[in-house]
């Protein structure tokens, strides 16, 4: 364990810290509600910052989750003070959070003297995260999960609902469609009917130029950016369904190895 996560570990688990956090919860809470308002001193809101800026420098997930989860627990009260703009922004940047860090400087949170490595971290992840065919950018989370889809024939992960899953694979999609140029097909299996809407929807809006073919539980696109042709499938995860496509494609496989076999 290094020096870093040494830190990151026993800021985690210190007990002003503990009770610092319980009583931020509080205070967004009370703020929600609009109930009797909790302070903070402000040696208060400067040591649960500089926890949190520990905490978003390790490579723990839970560390960086309760660095997010102090930032976004302020954020209501403290936006306007300089201190907690200078903390937040420093945070977001290392957990490179930028949909967050958008939404800080457009509510009046640009913080003008920012360290010069600070910046230069910031501007870096801007231009190696950025989303193919995009100018939005992923978060480290997610830019990590990108990059193992891209180099990797067989690929596996989870993670929470904020994770942005479906923002991924949409992004690795259009990736597959417009950088790779694939000729090959892609199957989405969803697990419920009430998902199929949402994905179509979903797919719709990402790939509006494409022409959409709608059948039973399968959708059909026509990559019209290139001169290949790539069909997206959308199965609810039935066994019956995905034996028949694959039957299907097992079929397809076959014809074309006799159609070439009588040509030899």
């Amino acid at each position: 364990m290094n020096l870093i996560e040494e830190l990151s570990e026993r800021a985690k688990n210190d007990e002003y810290f503990q009770e610092l956090y319980e009583k931020i919860e509080l205070l967004a809470a009370h703020n929600f509600f609009h109930a009797q308002e909790i302070k903070l001193s402000e040696k208060e809101l400067l040591d649960v910052l500089r926890f949190s800026d520990i905490l978003s420098r390790s490579k723990n997930s839970d560390a960086q989750n309760k660095a997010y989860k102090v930032i976004s627990l302020l954020v209501g009260r403290y936006k306007d003070e300089s201190i907690f703009r200078t903390f937040a922004n420093s945070v977001l940047t290392k957990l490179g959070n930028f949909p967050a860090l958008k939404f800080l400087e457009a509510d009046g949170g640009i913080v003008d003297n920012q360290s010069l490595e600070l910046v230069f971290e910031k501007y870096t992840k801007e231009i190696f995260q950025e989303i193919p065919g995009s100018k939005l950018t992923f978060t480290d989370s997610q830019y990590e999960i990108f990059e193992s889809l891209r180099n990797s024939n067989h690929y596996s992960f989870s993670g929470p609902t904020s994770l942005g899953k479906s923002f991924i694979l949409n992004s690795f999609i259009r990736y597959l469609i417009t950088v790779q140029k694939v000729n090959e097909n892609i199957i989405i299996l969803v697990p419920t009917r009430a998902l199929i809407n949402q994905t179509l929807l979903q797919l719709k809006k990402n790939f509006h130029l494409l022409k959409i073919i709608e059948y039973f539980l399968i959708l059909q696109f026509r990559n019209r950016l290139s001169s290949k042709v790539i069909d997206i499938y959308l199965f609810l995860l039935l066994k019956g369904w995905l034996l028949i496509f694959l039957i299907l494609q097992i079929l397809k496989l076959a014809t074309c190895l006799l159609m070439r076999l009588k040509k030899l």
